[in-house]
């Protein structure tokens, strides 16, 4: 059986780029120039926090939801 994709019925949440640093400034800046480069997206951060290893930052690039104050 053969799977046929389909294109997102829902492009808002389509990822546009995941970004990971283990410095936050170092991560802020990079976001900053991925932002000069992409124009305006919505930016999702979190941390990842590990018992044993030093956190791990996140951002992930969303494209704008058309219509709304982040377009």
């Amino acid at each position: 059986m053969v799977e046929r994709r389909h294109a997102a019925d829902h492009p808002h949440m389509q990822e546009i780029m995941r970004i990971v640093d283990s410095d936050e400034r170092s991560l802020a800046a990079r976001v900053e120039a991925a932002l000069a480069m992409l124009g305006p997206h919505v930016v999702t951060q979190f941390t990842l926090w590990y018992t044993t290893r030093p956190p791990v930052h996140h951002a992930v690039l969303r494209a704008p939801l058309s219509g709304t104050r982040d377009a």
